[in-house]
């Protein structure tokens, strides 16, 4: 028959594979657009459960449902963070946005414990329920990772932020603001760990990740060129830590306002670049700026209130202005002991400063408990606190070698003294070697 009817048979079996090829085309077609609605209907169940969820919180506000008390934004978390687990129990992927939501809330009012048991909990319904969504997962870990970061827990930090770079590598997604923001997460973490090197290669591929996907200027690439700013004055380049610090105020000037809370950390960070440059007047400029900024969008007490208290005290103290000085550490730590709580490492850090400017007006009595209180704080915590701790126990050392308790220092700086070499700088140890040098002086 095909040697007879040539033609015919070629035109029946062209006819008969573009119909196959057309029925397995559109019965694809059909199947991908009945996924892409199942997935749209879902989506829509999750944003409709997630609205109705935060317009009937948000109503507890309303003096009609609360009887008439005033609740305040913590008050109506509290309530959510009650009814999200019950109210929300038939959808877990959408109780874990929620619980991801109400942690950036309680991350962005400074309270870091509850914004991590909140994340935690998101994360762990995403494993239990989708652990194939690895795009979701890995948003979550970036944001889980810097909360732990925050919070002093480096190792954790890392490994968690490490699971979500793969995640996101592991999704096919390609590159992405959250992407980016794990990079950027991870840099924070290696230099709290005195890893420069590695805290420099993540922050400038986070960098160039994000130039990459927005136009500037941008809040993105902002936050980039600030916490570059932050790497290099750590003793680095402090002249291109200004150049990036200044670029970055005014990206984020043109972001969000000058009267925004991005805008005053980082021009109290300028601060301190001015102040390890000796520019102290442009120091005390920049800080008390930060300062203005701070207590005009920010309730009293806030930790971003209380950072720039901190920068203006430190500036205020270099320029030889104590009893200021004194007093605004006061104030700082008695904010961060009940924002923060006592075993805060930002909380210790603001004790040995207040402490260090004691010392100076000769108040020893008053600063040795505030130092070995910050000493406390570090040594309970994991092994990156330890170069904090080395460096409170170096300043407890000159306020007995000054106390005239002499035997009491060289004990503190003796040869006993465990130091863990993973996070103690060149620089820690020159501070011990010159605190020796003091004693032995003093001795003399």
């Amino acid at each position: 028959f095909w040697h007879r009817n040539r033609a015919i048979a070629v035109s029946v079996v062209v006819t008969a594979a573009a119909i196959i090829i057309g029925a397995f085309a559109a019965t694809a077609g059909y199947i991908q657009a009945r996924e892409s609605e199942r997935a749209a209907v879902l989506e829509a169940q999750n944003a409709e459960a997630i609205s109705g969820f935060l317009v009937s919180l948000f109503e507890e506000a309303n003096p009609d449902v609360s009887a008439g008390d005033e609740r305040s934004v913590r008050d109506v978390l509290a309530i959510g963070r009650e009814r999200v687990d019950s109210e929300l129990a038939d959808s877990p992927i959408t109780q874990a946005r929620v619980s991801a939501t109400l942690s950036e809330v309680y991350k962005g009012l400074g309270d870091y414990e509850q914004a991590q048991d909140l994340q935690q909990h998101a994360v762990a319904l995403v494993e239990a329920h989708a652990p194939e969504d690895l795009e979701m997962l890995a948003m979550l870990r970036v944001d889980m990772g810097d909360i732990l970061r925050i919070r002093g827990d480096h190792d954790a930090a890392v490994a968690t932020l490490h699971a979500a770079l793969a995640a996101f590598e592991a999704s096919g997604a390609g590159i992405s603001p959250e992407w980016a923001s794990a990079l950027n997460n991870l840099g924070l973490t290696h230099e709290e760990m005195a890893q420069r090197d590695a805290a420099l290669a993540r922050l400038e591929q986070a960098l160039h990740m994000r130039e990459a996907l927005f136009e500037s200027p941008h809040a993105d690439i902002a936050n980039s060129l600030h916490n570059l700013a932050w790497i290099y004055s750590r003793g680095i380049d402090l002249e291109k830590a200004e150049q990036y610090a200044i670029e970055a105020v005014a990206m984020r000037e043109a972001v969000f306002g000058e009267m925004h809370p991005r805008v005053a950390v980082t021009v109290g960070q300028l601060a301190r670049i001015y102040l390890a440059r000796g520019m102290l007047d442009d120091a005390e400029l920049a800080a008390r700026k930060s300062v203005a900024i701070a207590e005009q969008i920010h309730d009293t007490g806030h930790p971003d209130v209380s950072y720039a208290y901190y920068e203006l005290a430190d500036v205020l103290q270099e320029k030889g202005e104590l009893e200021e000085s004194r007093d605004l550490f006061a104030q700082v730590t008695a904010w961060e002991r009940v924002s923060l709580g006592e075993q805060s490492y930002d909380y210790a850090y603001s004790l040995k400063a207040y402490a260090n400017v004691l010392v100076e007006l000769g108040e020893f009595d008053t600063a040795e408990p505030l130092l070995r209180q910050s000493l406390a704080i570090f040594d309970a915590g994991p092994g990156s606190a330890r170069r904090a701790w080395h460096n409170a126990l170096v300043n407890l050392a000159d306020l007995l070698t000054k106390a005239g308790r002499f035997d009491e220092a060289a004990d503190l700086l003796g040869a006993g003294v465990e130091i863990d070499e993973r996070y103690e700088t060149e620089h820690a140890q020159q501070l011990r070697s010159a605190a020796i040098e003091r004693l032995d002086a003093a001795r003399n």
